[in-house]
């Protein structure tokens, strides 16, 4: 029964240590029927399974503590960035991406962080990352991936990173700081956002998540890019209004990223070129954008380069 508590628990190392000296003792006293529910013998045997499955489980039976050994780090926190790509940086390697041991560890603590500091269940957490695994292995190999995420983290003292409570499992927020915070509060303040819509262009580093394809991640990655948007915009429109052309371009540079097939945002980047003094560069982009449209879309630009140039407005 302790071992069930610490299973459930999500201490790994002890449930093992429980089960195997329970089993031994049942064994040694002839004791073949303990009276545990279905239940329970379910979970006892998934503990039994792990062990026997996990190579590295071995390493989960606690060693004697050296007394002689330092004292444990003191946690910090950590540093996320999941603006472009999603790393991982430690308290005291702030410039040293954390290397991950398997790419559903890496998955895994990316939809908990994705979560910000919501629970979710096993069952939901196992669904979504092996949804094609049979249940048993499922549970095999979620609980081999929290434990070496646990592991990574514990030996930087943030034994709390990751919580479980009432069956569920979450990031513990306040030990994290990370670039999706920044650029959340700049969206929060419309201040920020109509006087310095420059500010956004740091913060905004590249696509929620990067590209590596976690489908739980595309509604925060488009809502996120239709905010971002809406900022260069209106950068774009206040620049123009106040003859900064040279300002301008930033924001439509910006925008052509997310829209290269745009010809209004291509004619008003050209046009903003022009007045720039940057001629040479403006009827570079408006031959690429010719060429862009011939063999992309198969489609002729309507205004001639002269006709874009000449318009008064930006």
């Amino acid at each position: 029964m302790l071992a069930l508590l610490s299973w459930e628990g999500g201490n790994y190392r002890k449930a093992i240590e429980q089960s195997r000296t329970g089993h031994s003792f049942l064994k040694k006293n002839r004791i073949w029927n303990p009276g545990f529910t279905p239940k329970h013998q379910q979970i006892l045997n998934e503990i039994q399974s792990f062990y026997r499955n996990t190579p590295d489980a071995c390493s989960l039976i606690p060693q004697k503590p050296d007394p002689e050994s330092a004292n444990p780090k003191e946690s910090g926190k950590i540093k996320i960035h999941c603006m472009g790509c999603f790393s991982v940086f430690l308290p005291d390697s702030p410039h040293q991406e954390m290397k991950w041991r398997t790419k559903k560890a890496r998955e895994l603590f990316a939809y908990l962080f994705h979560l910000q500091g919501s629970s979710v269940s096993r069952e939901v957490l196992v669904e979504l990352l092996w949804p094609e695994a049979g249940m048993k292995s499922a549970i095999a190999l979620f609980h081999t991936t929290l434990y070496s995420i646990r592991q990574s983290f514990g030996q930087e003292g943030l034994e709390d990173l990751i919580s479980y409570e009432k069956k569920k499992y979450s990031l513990n927020m306040q030990l994290v700081d990370s670039d999706l915070e920044e650029l959340t509060a700049y969206f929060k303040d419309e201040t920020a956002c109509a006087s310095n819509p420059e500010g956004v262009i740091p913060l905004y580093s590249g696509s929620y998540m990067g590209n590596n394809g976690y489908l739980w991640s595309y509604g925060t990655a488009k809502e996120l890019e239709n905010k971002y948007l809406s900022v260069l915009r209106a950068g774009a429109a206040m620049r123009a209004s106040q003859k900064l052309p040279d300002a301008a371009i930033p924001f439509f540079q910006r925008m052509l990223e997310a829209d290269p097939y745009n010809e209004e945002i291509l004619t008003r980047l050209i046009s903003c070129l022009y007045k720039s003094g940057r001629q040479s560069e403006a009827k570079q982009q408006y031959d690429r954008m010719l060429k862009l449209y011939q063999e992309d879309l198969e489609l002729e630009i309507k205004k001639t380069f002269k006709e874009i140039v000449s318009q008064e407005d930006l």
